[in-house]
C-alpha cells in the first residue's frame, strides 16, 4: 500500500481516506486533484509515507489545500535521507553528551555518581521517549491534525502566548491585560509563574522553557538531566520544583488554565495528571512541548494503556482523571519538523502528548529545522 518515502516530505506516497471504506493512494499532486474533485463534504484522513501518524481535515478541500501548501514549502535541502541520518546522529551523540554532563554536575558523590551510572541513566533518558513514540505507531485515541497558521492566529490560544512571554522575562510584569481582562502577578517560582484575574476568578499557571544554559539543564524539572543531577530516582516525582500544591489550590479557588512551552510542557503535563480532577481545572495548553525529554517520573503518572484509552476516560495511575470531562481539554500546538516536539521526518519521532495535537506548518527547513522550536513563531504573526 505504501510507496517509498521519496526524496522530500510529501514527495512520496499519500493515502487519503474520504470514508471508512475507501482509501486512495498516489502522489501529492494526484491526491490533491482527486480531493478537489470530491463533491461530497465529509471528513478526510491523510497519511504521508514515512510518518506513523495521520492528519485529519474537516472536508476534502481543506485537505487538498494542506497538501499543496506543504508541497510548496519544500526546500531542496529537506532530504528525508539527510534528515534521517542527522536525526540518528543526533540521538547517538546525545547519549554520551548527556552522560558526561550528568557525571560532571550531579549533586551525588562517589560512588553513587560515576561514569557507568551516568551512562546508564543517559541511555534510559534518551530511549524512553523513543520507545513511547514507537508504541504510538499503533492506532490511538488522541487525535492529531494539521491546522493553518491563520487558524492559530484567530484562536484564543494565540493570546495565551502573552503568559509564556511574561514567564520568560527576568523581571516579570506585575500587571497585564490579556484577552480583554486585567491580570496581576499572583506568585512565581524560578520556572513558573501564576497570573490571576480577580474579576473572573481565573488563574493561569505557566511553565517556561529552559534558556539553554547549564543552570537550567541541571535544575529545570523538564530537563533530561534533572533526575540524575538532583540525585533522584528516575521515577521519583520532583516535588520541590513542580508546584502541585499551588496548582491544586488554584483549581479549588477558581478556574485554572495550565500553560507550558518546550521543557515547561513536562511539568505542565504533570500538573494536568495530578490536579485535573479538581473542579476548577479547565484546560492545558502546550506549545512545542519537548516530549523528546519525556522523563520516567512523568511516565509513571500515566497508565500503561493511556495511548489507546479514550481521552474522556483516561485516568492517571493514582486514579486522578485528567479533568472532570476528560483530557480532550489538553491542546498541544506543535510546529512541524520541530526536533524536540515532533521529531525529524524519516528520523527519530517525538512522543505525542495526551489530548489533541494540532500541527502547524514548518517555518524552517533543512539544516535549520531546530529553529522550528523557537517560540517566536507563535507570536510573529507573519507566516
Amino acid at each position: 500500500m505504501w510507496a517509498d518515502a521519496g526524496i522530500v516530505p510529501l514527495v512520496g506516497s499519500i493515502l487519503a481516506q474520504v470514508n471508512r471504506l475507501r482509501w486512495s493512494s498516489g502522489s501529492p499532486q494526484q491526491i490533491a486533484e482527486e480531493l478537489e474533485a470530491q463533491a461530497e463534504v465529509r471528513p478526510v484522513t491523510l497519511k504521508v509515507a514515512g510518518q506513523s501518524y495521520s492528519h485529519q481535515f474537516a472536508d476534502p478541500m481543506e485537505a487538498a489545500t494542506w497538501i499543496r501548501e506543504a508541497a510548496s514549502d519544500h526546500h531542496p535541502g529537506d532530504s528525508n535521507v539527510v534528515l534521517a541520518i542527522g536525526g540518528k546522529l543526533a540521538t547517538a551523540v546525545a547519549e554520551p553528551a548527556l552522560a558526561v554532563f550528568c557525571r560532571l554536575n550531579s549533586t551525588m558523590g562517589f560512588p553513587a555518581n560515576n561514569i557507568f551510572s551516568a551512562a546508564a541513566f543517559a541511555r534510559r533518558a534518551i530511549h524512553l521517549p523513543l520507545a513511547l513514540s514507537r508504541e504510538q505507531t499503533r492506532p490511538g485515541c488522541h487525535p492529531r491534525m494539521a491546522i493553518a497558521w491563520e487558524d492559530f492566529e484567530q484562536s484564543e490560544d494565540r493570546q495565551i502566548c502573552a503568559f509564556v512571554e511574561a514567564a520568560t522575562k527576568q523581571a516579570r510584569p506585575e500587571e497585564m491585560v490579556v484577552m480583554g481582562k486585567e491580570w496581576r502577578l499572583e506568585r512565581s517560582g524560578k520556572y513558573w509563574v501564576v497570573y490571576l484575574s480577580e474579576a473572573t476568578a481565573e488563574a493561569v499557571m505557566t511553565f517556561k522553557a529552559g534558556d539553554g544554559g547549564s543552570d537550567d539543564a541541571k535544575n529545570n524539572p523538564g530537563s533530561p538531566a534533572y533526575s540524575y543531577v538532583q540525585g533522584l530516582d528516575d521515577d521519583e516525582f520532583p516535588e520541590s520544583d513542580v508546584p502541585i500544591g499551588i496548582c491544586r489550590e488554584l483549581a479549588e479557588r477558581g478556574q485554572l488554565t495550565v500553560v507550558g512551552y518546550s521543557q515547561g510542557g513536562i511539568p505542565a503535563m504533570a500538573c494536568t495528571m495530578m490536579c485535573g480532577a479538581e473542579p476548577g481545572f479547565t484546560r492545558t495548553v502546550l506549545f512545542n512541548c519537548a516530549t523528546m525529554f519525556w522523563p520516567e517520573w512523568l511516565n509513571r503518572l500515566f497508565p500503561d494503556d493511556w495511548w489507546q484509552t479514550d481521552p474522556k476516560m483516561l485516568r492517571g495511575r493514582f486514579d486522578n482523571p485528567i479533568v472532570s470531562y476528560g483530557c480532550s481539554s489538553v491542546v498541544s500546538y506543535v510546529i512541524a519538523s520541530d526536533p524536540l516536539s515532533e521529531g525529524v521526518t524519516g528520523g527519530a519521532r517525538a512522543p505525542q502528548t495526551p489530548g489533541s495535537t494540532l500541527v502547524l506548518p514548518a517555518c524552517a527547513h533543512g539544516v535549520h529545522v531546530m529553529d522550528n522550536h523557537s517560540f517566536y513563531h507563535f507570536t510573529a504573526g507573519t507566516h
